[in-house]
């Protein structure tokens, strides 16, 4: 599986899962240094009809296809092996992985202004929206050779602040970071298709998923932020 190959399963998983309902931001760069191909999508939230929207939300997707990666599917996994370890290789080797690295956001509006709630009850959302968002992104790790499941991740929500000339601080964001190992099948010399790895195509599906869930989840929490903040 190859750079274009893998983008086309990521477009028909993003399509399928129903997130992108408008057009989104889509970047692509080339690392001339490291022939690195650097991947991010930008997906706004949908709100529903009585939603509230006082915060902008998103969801960042990004994920770096390296150069190594560009060299082992630019051959067959035996001629690889062979390349490397010589004619007496093993007959089998690990799947490769790509990492996605997922970031929620929620900014604030420009005209808005939020006074910062304070360090406990930050210290009491951030644990709250933690465990709502955690069962989506739990940590995993399956190390079963015939069902290569990914590892994902969660990360402490981070906040970004703006200090007036007073020293009143104010709310101009939130972000959560999380991610997940996507598995990708190997190219075997194998004509009769005896040795064939899966195809990504059900982990993408799950991911995109599991984030639509951890967006409803996410902004819920928020709701519970600026409760917080109208009790600070």
């Amino acid at each position: 599986m190859d750079y274009a190959t893998f983008r086309r399963s990521w477009d028909e998983a993003l399509k399928r899962s129903g997130l992108v309902r408008e057009k989104v931001f889509v970047e692509e760069r080339l690392g001339l240094t490291s022939m690195d191909r650097l991947y991010q999508v930008v997906i706004p939230y949908r709100f529903g009809n009585n939603s509230p929207r006082l915060f902008y939300i998103t969801a960042e997707l990004s994920w770096r296809w390296d150069a190594l990666l560009s060299a082992r599917f630019a051959t067959t996994e035996d001629d690889l092996l062979t390349e490397l370890l010589g004619r007496k290789h093993p007959k089998s080797s690990e799947l490769p992985f790509l990492r996605v690295d997922v970031e929620l956001h929620a900014s604030v509006p420009r005209d808005g202004f939020f006074p910062f709630p304070g360090s406990a009850a930050w210290r009491d959302w951030a644990a709250e929206v933690t465990s709502l968002v955690a069962p989506h992104f739990p940590m995993v790790a399956d190390d079963r050779p015939k069902h290569p499941a990914v590892s994902s991740w969660l990360e402490e929500p981070e906040i970004q602040l703006n200090c007036s000339p007073g020293g009143q601080l104010y709310l101009l964001g939130v972000s959560l970071a999380a991610g997940q190992l996507i598995c990708l099948p190997r190219q075997w010399d194998d004509p009769e298709q005896r040795r064939r790895d899966p195809e990504p195509d059900d982990q993408l599906d799950e991911l995109f998923e599991r984030l639509e869930m951890g967006l409803d989840a996410w902004q819920g929490a928020l709701d519970e932020l600026l409760t917080a903040r109208r009790e600070g």
